[in-house]
């Protein structure tokens, strides 16, 4: 796993959460670190309307805070965090948006800001060990412990899609 935005990450908001990132992320023509201002342009840029530095200002402040069902803008702001290395791990994007109240991403949203990511972690890993290579006749998956079939992996598989939708 990659580094972290910040060990006690849990206690920024999203405002502080997305200024960080935002510090973090470099222009590789001017190697300069994303203003406000080259922020807000390339997030106009995504989205086909103006975005001002002072919208990016009054996120970074908490003044005020993307609507919880404006998932375009979110993106935006995530997919342009992810090509300039403001983030690099899908964790890092899913503690950003948990930080403001949003739903993490699901696994399109994941796989559109960068194909190699899996959302859900943990889960998604545990799901995937527990049905790869399964044998209805086994009772389990021979070699890692976690059962290939059941209530468990039904119950996990149903949380799963329901928490990506």
């Amino acid at each position: 796993m990659g580094k972290a935005m910040q060990p006690n990450m849990e206690k920024l908001s999203f405002g502080e959460l997305l200024r960080e990132a935002r510090e973090k992320s470099v222009d590789r023509r001017s190697r300069m670190r994303l203003s406000q201002d080259h922020f807000a342009s390339k997030l106009t840029q995504k989205l086909g309307f103006i975005v001002t530095r002072n919208r990016v200002s009054n996120w970074e402040t908490n003044k005020t805070r993307i609507q919880v069902d404006d998932r375009k803008i979110l993106m935006a702001v995530l997919t342009v965090l992810h090509d300039y290395g403001g983030i690099a791990e899908c964790e890092e994007a899913d503690q950003l948006l948990e930080a403001g109240g949003y739903r993490t991403l699901n696994e399109e949203e994941a796989l559109k800001i960068n194909p190699e990511w899996k959302p859900n972690g943990l889960v998604g890993l545990l799901i995937e060990s527990a049905t790869e290579g399964s044998d209805s006749s086994s009772p389990g998956n021979p070699g890692n412990g976690i059962p290939s079939s059941g209530p468990l992996v039904e119950n996990a598989t149903k949380q799963l899609k329901k928490d990506c939708m």
